[in-house]
């Protein structure tokens, strides 16, 4: 029901950058200076209900996945992952359920195939440090989606 089908130039670009940058093994997870969400047009909405949004970085390091109601749109779910290149981790916010965390297994250890991620569930997750990445990153994302998730963050760090 959430998947996202993405088309068109700008996935294999975002792909052939992603794939060098880990190939390069260069990509520090704090090199956020000229490295901001921007959103990715081109998302399939196949879904009656939400509109999904992507958004992304030129590195891939973060990436952040919306989904707004349609009718009253206003978001019902975001999922955040950061640190791609190193131990990824994924943050899930959903208005009907607690928050999800959990780090992602790519199995990047085979090289001669491609194997789905697997999300491995967990609560060893520092939500300051998620907070302060999203923040790094998403300086120029829409300022009532940044508030938003600002404090979704902030809310959910004052119950802990």
């Amino acid at each position: 029901m959430f998947g996202l089908n993405i088309f068109g130039s700008k996935q294999q670009e975002t792909q052939t950058i992603e794939n060098s940058i880990r190939e390069m093994g260069e990509f520090e997870s704090d090199d956020y200076e000229n490295d901001k969400l921007y959103e990715i047009k081109t998302v399939q909405q196949d879904d009656p209900v939400f509109v999904k949004r992507w958004f992304t970085t030129d590195t891939g390091n973060v990436n952040l996945y919306i989904w707004e109601s349609k009718t009253l749109q206003s978001v019902k779910r975001f999922d955040f992952y950061y640190e791609i290149f190193s131990e990824e981790k994924m943050i899930r916010w959903q208005s009907d359920r607690d928050w999800q965390f959990a780090t992602v297994d790519t199995d990047d250890d085979h090289k001669l195939y491609k194997s789905s991620a697997v999300l491995q569930f967990t609560d060893d997750v520092n939500l300051q440090e998620a907070l302060q990445i999203f923040c790094n990153y998403a300086t120029m994302l829409d300022e009532s989606i940044y508030a938003f998730i600002e404090t979704q963050f902030t809310k959910h760090s004052a119950m802990d």
